[in-house]
């Protein structure tokens, strides 16, 4: 259980005189102000030792241990990325951003690991990744044979920006890593330098390095791709010249995420994509789809043609002076995504999406994360719900919403998905002096592929007094997830002790833990499901637009046919249901011999799509039989081989 290493004795205020704050605001509907992601230092510092909170409460689930520190709370203004790797020992290989002082001067990547017995390699510290001046936002991944490689943005003198690097530990566990910076940054024609990295390892070595550039001018910003190869022994090289960074696409967040395949050579992008329809001048990060690019190989990969898989309907000025109609979708997408390959080598993506009003000018705090597969490539699926409208009291603040930074797994062993991620308390006596929402960590699991979720389980269940001290929150933040689930689910997160990001002039400087946590998967109930009742296409905040039939959620028990139809080996059956409930589909032969169960379980209302491989079969027709309840459908297709 979470060691809380508190005493009794008055805090240590240095700096600016901190008042006792306000009271937490009360909103119903909050306009999100302006966020460029400019750091502003100069905020009051708390020393620890720190007060318990009178009325805290440590009852998570599972086993957390402490494996560091930082003054630095936000790991991420956008996607978290992979900061926990599992090997094939069981091995848990953690790294995260250390500030060493207040006022963000020192900052470095930490490394940690812990075994499936909970011995850490540094305990409760870690060691320095890095060997510059000053470091930051990092993820990581381990090779097959358990060679640590983070990935993060680095200072070097005499150079006085940030630019990309990659780091290698030159033995399993040993943390004795080389950093290895990027060349040729920025690309040519480029001034602003390229930062914030996600970096994956497929499983020939190669590197898959993604990093957004810093854009001066906070709004339009780019992200560039660059391959390399960890050589197996003691360094990591990249191609060189004016075309060794390849443009992905343009952004104005802080958001591409990439994911290599176990089983195959593929590599999958994800990212928010900045749209034009209308020019958002907010810079708010609010008019996004989401794009997706996979690769067949991960060699000379061309972004030229991605996938959009949210196609959210443009505002209509036509309708004015209807503004709640002119606006049309009012779900856009954010700032966070999570990409990930199954065991099957399906590319799952989830993300996070709030409220925009276009015409409005307004963005809401409120948002729902979202997931899509390739396997049921006609399906939105709800992971979880943060419309908090009615009886949410205090703000997530800078770069957050209620629910957030989605981190997805898998179990191999029965191919259940699980997804982590934050949700800001919603009690309305549980907030920071400042008047911000305290983090908590939540996982929820789906066992059919991530068509339904369940209800997510709060993992850490802390709680924050009412107009809390700094150093009495206990605001979970940034929890990122190992994508191997086996007896548990892995967790690295920070434990902020005064919510809000004090970068964004929010709250005060306090020094924070960061938790390795264990989380039984036996303890994450796959019942009840969530809910499917927010339309992914949404109008506006009280319904869909009449005139609009969004195909994600066809309320009608349908079963189309297949197709393609006669097939060889295989095809796909798609069907609809009107209501949550237990279906099944069957596949029989004339006889009416049972040859397989294509799918059974609780299924959401809306499409679904499931593949018939008949490669073991013999030529023939073949019945298909969807049920529900005493609803039943049949249909017939033709295996010609």
């Amino acid at each position: 259980m979470r060691q809380l290493l508190f005493l009794l004795i008055p805090m240590m205020l240095i700096g600016t005189a901190m008042a006792s704050g306000p009271t937490a605001p009360q909103v119903t509907v909050k306009n999100v102000p302006v966020v460029v992601g400019d750091e502003n230092v100069i905020a009051p510092v708390v020393y620890p030792p720190y007060r318990t909170p009178v009325i805290s409460s440590v009852d998570e689930i599972g086993d957390t241990i402490k494996i560091g520190t930082t003054w630095y709370e936000d790991q991420a203004n956008g996607t978290i990325g992979r900061m926990i790797a599992r090997d094939s020992e069981g091995y848990l290989h953690l790294a995260w951003m250390n500030g060493l002082d207040n006022g963000a001067n020192t900052r470095h990547i930490y490394y940690n690991f812990v075994s499936s017995s909970g011995e850490q390699g540094w305990p409760g510290t870690g060691i320095q990744v890095d060997n510059a001046q000053r470091a930051g936002y990092n993820c990581l991944d381990v090779t097959p044979d358990g060679i640590c490689l983070p990935a993060f943005h680095q200072t070097v003198p005499p150079s006085a920006v940030n630019r990309t690097a990659v780091a290698n530990d030159i033995l399993p566990r040993a943390g004795g890593f080389l950093a290895w910076e990027v060349p040729d940054q920025p690309p040519p024609g480029i001034i602003d330098p390229i930062v914030w990295p996600r970096m994956q390892v497929d499983s020939h070595n190669r590197l898959h390095v993604v990093s957004t550039q810093n854009s001066a001018s906070g709004v339009i910003q780019n992200v560039y791709y660059i391959p390399g190869t960890y050589d197996g022994a003691f360094s990591v090289t990249f191609p060189t010249g004016p075309t060794a960074w390849t443009w992905v696409d343009t952004t104005r967040t802080i958001s591409i995420d990439v994911a290599t395949s176990s089983v195959s050579d593929r590599v999958a992008f994800a990212w928010p994509h900045l749209r034009l329809d209308p020019p958002d001048t907010t810079t708010n990060q609010s008019n996004n789809d989401i794009f997706l690019l996979v690769d067949a190989d991960g060699l000379n990969i061309d972004f030229s043609d991605p996938l959009n898989l949210t196609n959210f309907v443009p505002p209509d000025p036509s309708l004015l002076p209807d503004s709640a109609r002119a606006d049309k979708d009012s779900l856009r997408a954010y700032t966070d995504v999570s990409v990930f390959f199954d065991h099957n080598d399906y590319v799952h993506v989830a993300f996070t999406t709030h409220i925009y009003k276009a015409f409005e000018n307004m963005v809401y705090y409120y948002s729902f994360i979202w997931h899509w597969t390739e396997q049921y490539p006609d399906r939105m699926s709800l992971v979880a719900n943060g419309n908090f409208v009615d009886n949410y009291g205090s703000v997530p603040g800078a770069w957050n919403r209620t629910v957030q930074r989605p981190s997805l797994g898998e179990n191999l062993s029965n191919g259940n998905l699980y997804c982590a991620y934050q949700l800001f308390d919603t009690d309305t006596l549980r907030y920071s002096a400042g008047g911000f929402a305290s983090g908590e960590v939540y996982v929820t699991v789906s066992t059919d592929g991530g068509l339904t979720w369940a209800q997510g389980t709060n993992v850490t269940n802390t709680l924050t007094p009412e107009n809390a001290l700094a150093g009495e929150c206990l605001s979970e933040l940034d929890p990122s997830m190992a994508k191997v689930v086996d007896d548990y689910c892995h967790l690295i997160y920070v434990l902020d002790t005064d919510a809000g990001f004090v970068v964004q002039t929010e709250g005060t400087w306090t020094l924070n833990n960061v938790y390795y946590h264990r989380v039984p998967i036996t303890a994450i109930p796959t019942t009840p499901l969530l809910p499917d009742t927010i339309p992914f296409h949404w109008y506006d905040t009280v319904g869909v637009d009449p005139g609009y039939d969004p195909t994600q959620i066809v309320k009608v028990f349908d079963l189309k046919q297949n197709y393609p139809n006669p097939f060889n080996p295989t095809t796909a059956i798609t069907f609809s249901l009107d209501r949550l409930g237990t279906a099944t589909l069957d596949v029989f032969n004339l006889k009416g011999e049972l040859v397989c169960n294509l799918a059974s379980g609780t299924f959401a209302p809306g499409r679904h799509t499931v593949a018939f491989d008949g490669t073991n079969l013999a030529s023939g027709i073949y019945v298909y039989r969807l049920k529900m309840d005493e609803q039943t459908l049949q249909n017939k297709m033709v295996l010609l081989k």
